[in-house]
Order: C-alpha cells, then structure tokens, then sequence
C-alpha cells in the first residue's frame, strides 16, 4: 500500500530541527531503506522497530535530516550568528595572547562564514532519539491515513471480487450437477446409433455411468471452495494486516479451481472454470497491494 507522509520537531534545547519524510510502497515483506546523516548509522535498528509495530509489510523509504534551527538563511548562505561572534571573540582573544594585529573587515568575515556554513557538529543520535521519535510519529501517522484510506477502497474492491468467484462456484456446482444426467444420455444415443439394443438397468451399463459420476465428481471441491470464499470475506471484516492470510487463501482458491477444471466433462463448466481463474487472477493481483 502506497503512503506518504512528513514530520517536524525541535529539539528541547532549541538548537535542532529534526525532519522525517515517510513514503511507502507495495511489496510482500517489510523492507526498510533509512536516509540519515552518516553520524547517526546505528539509528536504523530504532527505526526498524518503530515500523514493525505499525507496518506488517511493503518496501518504506525514511529520509531523516537534522540542521541547527538558530542558522539564519541569507540567500544560498546558512549561518550561525552566535557561532560567528564567539568564533570571532576567540580569534580576536589569540591574536591579543600572540600580540598579532587583528582587524576583521568584511571579505575576512565572508569567507570565514562560507567555511563554516552549515557546518555544525552533530550530536549523537541517541541525545536527540525524543525529538526523532516525534518527527518520526507525525510523518507516520499521515502514513497511515493514507494507507487506510486506500485499504478502505481495495477491500471493497476485492468483497466484490470474492462476491464474484461465489456466483461462479454456484454455477460450476449446477454445471457439474448436469454432467452425469448428460453423459448418460449421450451414452445412450451413441449406443442407439450402433444399433445395440439398450437396457437402463444392465449392470454393465450402470457401472459406466457410476465410474463416470466419480470421476467428475466435484462436490469435495466445490465445498473447499465455497469455504475459502467465505473464509476471504471473513478476514476482509477483520481489519488489520490480511494481505498475508489473503495472498495464501489465493493458493488455496486457485488449488481447488484447478482440480475442479481437470474434472469438468463439458464446455459449459470449463468455461465456468476459465472465468474463476481469471476473476482470481485479478483478485490475487490486487492482494498484493493489501497489507
């Protein structure tokens, strides 16, 4: 399922902007690609488990940022005004110890802010994991709106899906229900056309229709099926992460829809048979976007 969202905080020192920017997409398993200041590495493990306690599964792309939120911005230069006079006090303060002449004039202090613009130390991140934590619960909880709202719409979409397969089972069951009575009397005409004299009750006669009966008998089948089905549009109402439980009931479907088809004796019900994996085909296919 697809999401996206963005986080902000400050520090409690008011020194740090934290920004968290959140986007998902579909895939089968959980899988975390974390963006982050190379000082704040060991930060994935934290993130990872955040993740896991609100997302069952789909590839989650986190871009996290830290800046100084005193910087002051001057068109593309970004400078610390407090930095800038103690750095100029503790140059002015050696240059008195060393007895140098020291008279900053505006090209000494434009190149000395370009030197150091932006570049502040960062802390480690387990003394900024509070304000992390924030940016990291807002950006998540637009996240999660938006992938409830899509849920909203791709469970809909697949009830009416498995609603479908439901109305084709029952007319495999009344297709498959007339096999029997048809091959008996086709038997019967092709027996007729070879000038045989045919008897309805000869033994011979009735153990050809009963094998065929067993061979085509789908009744098992259709039961499985009709309880999958039901199955499917049990797990939708429960809410939650379902894809997995979905994704695998699909196998099961497609199990008995496939043995069902090995066993059709008419066009009818194989026709029947063709529009169930189709209808499943695209029902599997959208359970890949579930979570």
């Amino acid at each position: 399922m697809t999401g996206h969202g963005h986080g902000d905080s400050i520090s409690s020192d008011g020194l740090w902007r934290i920004s968290v920017e959140i986007t998902t997409v579909n895939r089968r398993n959980l899988d975390l690609a974390l963006s982050c200041p190379r000082e704040w590495n060991g930060l994935e493990a934290s993130v990872q488990q955040w993740l896991q306690d609100r997302i069952a599964r789909g590839r989650v792309q986190v871009s996290l940022r830290a800046e100084a939120a005193h910087f002051e911005q001057h068109g593309s230069l970004r400078f610390d005004p407090g930095q800038l006079s103690k750095d100029l006090a503790a140059l002015r303060g050696l240059a008195q110890t060393e007895g140098i002449a020291f008279h900053p004039d505006a090209h000494f202090l434009w190149n000395w802010v370009q030197q150091r613009s932006g570049q502040t130390s960062l802390p480690h991140w387990d003394e900024l994991l509070s304000p992390i934590a924030e940016a990291f619960k807002n950006a998540l909880a637009q996240v999660l709106e938006m992938r409830a709202s899509e849920g909203k719409v791709l469970a809909a979409d697949l009830q009416q899906r498995l609603q479908s397969l439901s109305a084709l089972t029952d007319e495999m069951m009344q297709q498959a229900a007339e096999m029997v009575p048809r091959y008996q009397s086709l038997l019967g005409e092709r027996l007729t056309k070879l000038g045989l004299e045919i008897d309805l009750d000869d033994e011979r006669f009735l153990k050809e229709i009963t094998l065929f009966a067993e061979r085509c008998d789908v009744s098992e089948e259709i039961t499985r099926l009709r309880s999958h089905l039901q199955q499917g549009l049990c797990i939708l109402g429960e809410g939650g992460p379902v894809g997995r439980k979905l994704d695998f009931l699909c196998q099961e479907i497609h199990r008995e829809i496939n043995t069902i088809g090995s066993k059709s004796a008419t066009v009818e019900l194989t026709r029947r048979v063709l529009d169930g994996k189709t209808t499943l085909e695209q029902l599997r296919e959208q359970v890949q976007n579930l979570e």
